[in-house]
């Protein structure tokens, strides 16, 4: 259960690790995970290069955020 897994994150001081959903989401559940606390949702099919680009731009702004 992702929402849980995020509450759980956050309550144990490790809200800052990111959370990805992958797999066959309901376009309807993916609104609710993100605002659970998943950080994106990916779908089947989705584009590796975009999974890719995501990671980058996430660690990007973490290094920046850490400078």
């Amino acid at each position: 259960n992702l929402p849980k897994l995020a509450r759980l994150l956050r309550e144990a001081g490790a809200g800052d690790k990111l959370l990805l959903a992958g797999g066959v989401i309901p376009e309807e559940d993916r609104p609710l995970l993100e605002e659970a606390g998943v950080d994106r949702t990916f779908t089947m099919g989705s584009d590796t290069r975009d999974i890719v680009a995501y990671l980058n731009e996430w660690w990007a702004q973490q290094l920046a955020a850490d400078a």
